[in-house]
């Protein structure tokens, strides 16, 4: 485990600088930067045989996990969420809240998050986040961002998908005016086939720079599914389990960095996971 040896004044950049480097343009934050399959892409390669009809229209999740950022005990990382998928029309909407919380005194980040969205023929959606910290015990100018996205999936056989996911936001605003709204999800394409998948995602960094991801995901149909992801721009990688046992499902990831370390992080999803979308 990485340690950092100074007093907390000495320290506090130190943290600061890993939480602003570590990749959080995810539609809910730092913890669920560990995946770029979402629950409801992972359902096909756990469910039994792969059956696209075993994804519900409609059903209520809950989800609760924890993290420590490379490995360190003044970066945990404590993430809450909820969310609901209900039949609208021909098609289904959904809804979801989070709550993020990352390191304690004299470093901290929160975060919350919502989006709303309703899928059919195509679909399309509206996300919200906003973000905010202390730095030994001075608050840090809030940062917001809010946008759009849509997204289409393509069948070419039973058991061929497509799924493509593009997103569109303003510059976003801060405390005082116009600010930079910080990292947020700019395209996402997701190939199944089978009981596997790859997803690659491109992401909007700190700064303003792109970041690309790339995971792949195999499955065994009975319950139990493995992913390897990639961080293109820190070189972090690592494996990942899925598995599921009726209502609940694990999620684990074991990313390292190749210069700060490992980050493990666990997810427990109970309810309709296989609607989940984080």
């Amino acid at each position: 485990m990485t340690r950092l040896g100074r007093t907390s004044t000495q320290r506090w950049p130190i943290l600061l600088l890993l939480v602003w480097l570590h990749p959080a343009a995810t539609r809910a934050g730092h913890l669920t930067a560990g995946w770029l399959h979402s629950p409801v892409q992972l359902a096909p390669l756990i469910t039994p045989d792969g059956a696209e009809p075993a994804i519900r229209k409609q059903g209520t999740w809950l989800a609760a996990g924890g993290s420590l950022l490379y490995g360190l005990p003044d970066l945990p990382v404590r993430f809450l969420a909820a969310g609901a998928s209900r039949r609208l029309g021909s098609g289904r909407g959904w809804v979801r809240v989070n709550r993020e919380t990352v390191g304690n005194w004299p470093v901290q980040e929160s975060s919350w998050g919502a989006e709303i969205a309703w899928e059919g023929r195509f679909g399309f959606g509206w996300l919200v986040e906003r973000r905010g910290g202390s730095v030994d015990g001075q608050t840090l100018p809030q940062s917001m961002w809010w946008g759009w996205h849509g997204f289409q999936s393509f069948h070419w056989s039973n058991d061929s998908t497509l799924h493509g996911e593009v997103f569109w936001s303003p510059r976003g605003s801060g405390s005082g005016g116009d600010s930079d709204p910080g990292p947020r999800p700019l395209a996402a394409v997701v190939l199944t086939s089978g009981a596997r998948s790859l997803a690659v995602a491109v992401d909007r960094g700190r700064g303003g720079g792109p970041r690309t991801g790339v995971e792949l995901a195999l499955g065994n149909g009975r319950g139990l599914a493995f992913t390897l992801s990639l961080d293109a721009v820190s070189g972090a990688m690592g494996p990942g389990i899925c598995a599921a046992r009726g209502p609940v499902l694990v999620l684990t990831s074991h990313r390292v960095h190749p210069v700060l370390g490992v980050t493990h992080r666990l997810m427990v999803i109970i309810g309709g996971w296989q609607n989940c979308r984080l």
